[in-house]
């Protein structure tokens, strides 16, 4: 122990003395620059942008100093000492159910062998049913009714987390550990949890007050990565979790909110405080969840352990994943039901993560075009990147072990480092989306692995064909969009999708192209019932904003040479070109569920609406109708699903 100790420590000096070292090397006093003077100036205005991260990157390392990150903690918890039983809160959406599956499987198989059966229960509180075994006394199911509204008008995470408040039958002495579908852990940090648990119910039972709420480390890496950008990437996070979140819970606060999933938190505690504070403290109910209870004088407490989450998985994920932070964090931040004093500090922190990306890039721009810089100047941006950069470290050596697969670890270790400068890009990324588009929902990052990818040779080859198959309709694709950017009614109004006349000329252009297998499509309508009742309810905008949304999401479902168009109110029309008659059953019930899971149930929760789809289908044998007879047929699957579609669907006017 005495060894990594002296290691540790000797790394942190290391990292100070390359940020002072890089700072020497960059200043004037090896750069004396030459460049213009309003070069000088201007660049050197702008990395005065370092004075603003050097509070926030010295904040870490003394957290990290005061705190050693990579020093194991002993627990010493027996479970014949926990009086109190733990309730482990799963919150989903249900769109996932067999990640749910797996990881409630999990957690069980854990608390099984770690505690006492009268000692836990597992609760899923979910936003659509969820298959569970009926006779499984541990685990309960919990679905949130869908006209459910809270008084505050919750939303998301925050409207099903309040729903549970009254729905749980935990008593006041219980306590609530909260978890995400994917979080999962090991026995060591289920004594852990135990252990605070206890030490908390001894200290009340002293001194009075209240019991403190606890939170420990998610890690990213463990388990099957299915990003290994994105995981690198959140190496970050847990670095800021040893750096301000340990060093604002060692001290018994939360001026910086805290995470949604690891949460242990007394349920007498969350009964008196809820979650019910409207659309702000809907986005990042956690965060204001925190700064709540801390006004109320709630203390709060680090628990060292480590839970295990999974990291986007895609670059579009992680960046809308950022900007659903950075939206709701400000929404804390302005949001005066919360006493501006413990505001302050995250508002402070908010005000430095806006401009952040300004830091980062001044730190390239100094690399590549060196000015310059004051030496006092230089030595603080030096400071301020190589603390950064210990955050990623921090984060890299915690998730990963050398032991395990030593040349992986160090190559893995350079990517790390090497793509800091990408790592920065997305996260800046997602600052500027979220400053130019702020947040209006709770985005639901993808957590669920798809189903096995085929080989790395044969998927090769299944792109290049799809993008071969691609090419013959490039020439139409062209003249199409030429057509509708020329005449004035070849785009609906409401929709920006093709008018439906203009839509069966595309058709019947597409048609008469002489392609192998060309011959049939298949067309699919799709209604969006309650439509009349929800424009009642929000106004004609923003009904015509929420078709406009979906004929977008409809568009993204479908290939690049299929067409869409809006016909009506709520109704739209696709045609999916050279797809096989006897996939298009399935092809529309892909289309159709993927709306309703991305887009529709949001709506209907923001809303408090019913609005569904209705779906007919198919195929048509495109290239030998006429333009009539095309528009006869496409009317006729209008009225809904017509008897032996093979009977009409044939060449012929």
């Amino acid at each position: 122990m005495h060894r990594k100790r002296v290691l540790y420590y000797s790394a942190l000096t290391f990292i100070s003395l390359a940020g002072v070292a890089y700072g020497f090397f960059f200043s004037e006093l090896f750069f004396p620059s030459d460049r213009a003077p309003w070069l000088e100036i201007l660049l050197t205005v702008l990395k005065c942008s370092w004075l603003v991260s050097f509070p926030y990157a010295l904040l870490n390392y003394y957290s990290l100093f005061r705190y050693p990150a990579l020093l194991p903690q002993a627990t010493d918890f027996r479970a014949e000492t926990l009086r109190s039983r733990l309730y482990f809160r799963f919150v989903t959406r249900g769109h996932n159910p067999q990640l749910i599956a797996e990881t409630v499987a999990h957690a069980r198989r854990v608390l099984k062998d770690t505690l006492q059966p009268h000692q836990w229960l597992i609760e899923i509180v979910s936003d659509h049913p969820l298959r569970v075994d009926p006779f499984d006394r541990q685990v309960r199911l919990f679905v949130v009714p869908s006209g459910y509204r809270t008084a505050s008008g919750a939303l998301y995470k925050a409207r099903a987390l309040q729903y549970a408040l009254g729905a749980s039958n935990a008593a006041p002495e219980d306590w609530i550990v909260h978890l995400d579908e994917e979080t999962r852990f090991d026995a060591e940090t289920v004594r852990a949890i135990g252990q605070f648990v206890v030490q908390e119910e001894q200290r009340v039972a002293a001194a009075g007050g209240q019991p403190r709420i606890g939170q420990g480390i998610v890690l990213y890496g463990r388990g099957t990565v299915m990003n290994w950008t994105t995981t690198l990437a959140d190496s970050i996070r847990v670095g800021d979790d040893y750096g301000r979140f340990r060093l604002q819970f060692e001290q018994g606060r939360a001026f910086f909110g805290m995470h949604g999933s690891f949460i242990v938190i007394n349920n007498s505690v969350e009964q008196a405080i809820g979650f019910d504070y409207g659309f702000a403290g809907s986005i990042t109910e956690d965060a204001y969840f925190a700064l709540m209870a801390q006004s109320r004088g709630v203390g709060f407490r680090f628990i060292h352990a480590y839970m295990y989450e999974k990291s986007p998985f895609s670059l579009g994920d992680f960046v809308k994943q950022r900007r659903r932070w950075f939206g709701g964090l400000w929404l804390c931040v302005l949001d005066h039901n919360i006493p501006f004093r413990h505001r302050l500090v995250l508002g402070t922190f908010m005000v430095l993560w806006s401009i952040s990306w300004l830091c980062i890039m001044m730190v390239y721009v100094n690399i590549f075009i060196p000015t310059g810089t004051p030496l006092w100047l230089a030595v603080t941006g030096g400071l301020s990147f190589s603390y950064y950069m210990l955050l990623y470290l921090v984060g890299y050596w915690r998730t990963f072990n050398w032991r395990d697969h030593p040349v992986a670890f160090v190559l893995r270790l350079v990517a790390q480092v090497v793509l800091i400068p990408l790592f920065s890009v997305m996260e800046a990324a997602a600052v500027f989306y979220a400053l130019f588009d702020p947040p209006k929902d709770f985005y639901i990052v993808q957590k669920e692995a798809p189903a096995p990818a085929a080989p790395a040779r044969q998927q090769l080859w299944w792109r290049a064909a799809g993008v071969w198959r691609q090419l013959p309709y490039w020439p139409g694709k062209v003249w199409l969009r030429w057509q509708a950017w020329q005449r004035a009614d070849a785009r609906d109004a409401v929709t920006g999708l093709y008018s439906y006349d203009f839509w069966l000329k595309a058709i019947r252009l597409q048609g008469k192209l002489p392609l192998p297998g060309h011959s049939t499509a298949v067309c699919l309508t799709i209604e969006v019932k309650g439509i009349d009742t929800f424009t009642k309810k929000v106004g004609v905008h923003a009904a015509r904003t929420t078709l406009a949304s979906i004929g977008s999401a409809l568009t993204r479902s479908l290939r690049s040479y299929d067409l869409v168009c809006h016909h009506g109110e709520g109704r739209f029309m696709a045609a999916l070109l050279r797809c096989p008659a006897q996939y298009a059953q399935t092809a529309a019930e892909r289309i159709v569920g993927g709306l309703n899971r991305r887009l529709l149930d949001d709506l209907n929760h923001r809303h408090d609406v019913q609005l569904s789809l209705a779906w007919t289908v198919a195929p048509v044998h495109v290239n030998h109708l006429s333009l009539g007879a095309l528009e006869q047929i496409t009317r006729r699957l209008l009225e809904g699903p017509l008897p032996n579609p093979a009977s009409w669907a044939t060449p012929g006017d």
